[in-house]
This record gives structure tokens, C-alpha cells and sequence, in this order.
């Protein structure tokens, strides 16, 4: 899937580099024209890069809003097993690099009512995402994921 991200600024173009797990990524939006008003974007398929960016203080603060999504052919069906097969495998590299301080190593289950498919995300960004892509709602929290996916009959385990 493709995201288009909007810088909020009056500029042509704009390259930075963002931190994220001790690193600097360098992104760069542009075909901006401050005479016709046009602001710069990012266009990007790199999960890596759309996790960068929506995890940068920019985005937090609305400098950097996502504009649209763009699917791409086969985007339902390998969103869908990635998200539940990377549970395990990305669960063990949370726990070598720890998170932000307010995601912490939670299980958010659907209850014994809720009889339905398993979810496990390697943190709460991830499950975020995951309700965002599948199911077109804003959520910020993992009650509100929890929520969402109960109303689906889906349980959910959010790794640290």
C-alpha cells in the first residue's frame, strides 16, 4: 500500500532526517510550487518508512499529515497474513530494543465471547495501522483496538 504524506509547509521541497530507534531516516517530500500553493509530499510503499514517519514528532503534531492510501494489486490478502504471521518473529527484536516508554507489553483480548481469529502485532503502532488499513477507523489507543476488533470477532495480543 501506498501513502502519500503532506507537509504542511509553504516549501518545494523538504528532506530531513527523522530519528527512530537511535537511527536517522532520511525522507523527502517534494513536487511542492509555492506560486501555485502546492505543498510538498512523500510517496512511499516502505513500511519501514511509513512506520518512521508516522512514529516523528512532525506527525504528532500535524506538520506531517497522511493525505490518502493508495492500495497496490495483492494489498488485502498480504496485509492480512503479515500482520498476524510477524507476531513472533518481530515480538522477539521488540524485546532486544524497548520501545517508547508509553507502549507497554500489554495482551488485549476479546473476551470468551469473541471466539474469533487471533491477531498478535509486535506493538501498538502496528495494531494501530492494522485497524486504519482494514478497517478505515482512526484509533489512538489499545482499548480503542480492542473495540474495534472485538466488533470484527477478533482477539488481539499487543507485544511491548
Amino acid at each position: 500500500m501506498i501513502k502519500v504524506y503532506l507537509l504542511r509547509k509553504d516549501l518545494n521541497s523538504f528532506e530531513i532526517l527523522l530519528p527512530y530507534k537511535g537511527a536517522k531516516v532520511k525522507v523527502t517530500f517534494k513536487d511542492g510550487n509555492t506560486y501555485k500553493g502546492i505543498r510538498p509530499r512523500l510517496y512511499t510503499n516502505d513500511k519501514f518508512r511509513q512506520k518512521v514517519v508516522e512514529s516523528s514528532q512532525l506527525y504528532k503534531e500535524g506538520v506531517i499529515v497522511l493525505e490518502r492510501t493508495i492500495k497496490e494489486a495483492g494489498d488485502d490478502e498480504a496485509a492480512e497474513v503479515q500482520q498476524v504471521s510477524r507476531g513472533g518473529v518481530t515480538g522477539k527484536a521488540a524485546e532486544a530494543k524497548p520501545e517508547a516508554p508509553e507502549v507497554e507489553q500489554q495482551s488485549v483480548d476479546g473476551g470468551a465471547e469473541a471466539a474469533g481469529e487471533k491477531l498478535e502485532f509486535a506493538n501498538l503502532g502496528e495494531a494501530i495501522v492494522y485497524v486504519a488499513q482494514q478497517y478505515g477507523q482512526q484509533v489512538q489507543t489499545a482499548n480503542e483496538v480492542r473495540k474495534v476488533l472485538q466488533e470484527h470477532g477478533k482477539k488481539v495480543v499487543i507485544h511491548k
